[in-house]
């Protein structure tokens, strides 16, 4: 039988899920593969009414995902390291179906992205390094032969006010994996605010 006050199964439901949160997260781990087939079958028999919600609530949803990884960043890290080796194979296999399943859209990204950056100079990542002393712009930790090439003022940004991005050593430097991925389509000062927030 339905709950008429919604506002008081939610709390309960909430009060219930604090106290058997260890054993919750052996039946999710237990029944993982029942529980994906599961959902892959209800989105595909309620697929208008899961886009629906997903586009009524995008804000809300945008904002308790920011906030829920604000407050397990450290744990969600863990997890995501820990699973990736778990599971590394499979997860290179799904990403190796999706990519040679929409090749084209990958390959539009691509050129898209390119038609969007004018070559001012050519910039080299040794040079690059060598100008900031081998630091990640910035965190400031110690680079090794991965780090990323970023651009500070972002592709997406110049593309937004229809003009394009210079690739020079003006507009270019060197970040760690961590801090190019999590500043995404962020000016350098947005993303230095942002970092600021969460500390």
């Amino acid at each position: 039988m339905p709950y008429k006050d919604k506002e008081l199964h939610k709390m309960k439901c909430k009060e219930y899920k604090l106290l058997h949160k260890d054993e919750l997260k052996r039946k999710r781990i237990f029944n993982r593969d029942k529980l994906t087939t599961y959902m892959r079958e209800y989105y595909k028999t309620h697929k208008e009414e899961a886009e629906y919600y997903r586009e009524k609530h995008k804000l809300e949803m945008s904002i308790y995902q920011k906030e829920h990884y604000k407050n397990h960043k450290t744990e969600k890290s863990k997890y995501n390291k820990e699973h990736y080796k778990e599971c590394k194979d499979r997860i290179n296999n799904t990403n190796k179906r999706y990519y040679n399943n929409h090749k084209q859209e990958a390959f539009e990204r691509v050129l898209k992205r390119k038609r969007n950056i004018v070559i001012v100079e050519h910039v080299s990542r040794v040079k690059l390094q060598e100008m900031y002393d081998n630091k990640c712009v910035f965190c400031g930790q110690d680079l090794d032969n991965k780090f990323h090439t970023d651009h500070l003022l972002p592709v997406s940004r110049y593309a937004g006010i229809g003009q394009k991005c210079p690739h020079s050593y003006g507009n270019c430097a060197p970040t760690c994996p961590t801090c190019n991925l999590e500043k995404h389509d962020k000016t350098p000062l947005e993303f230095i605010w942002e970092k600021e927030l969460v500390k």
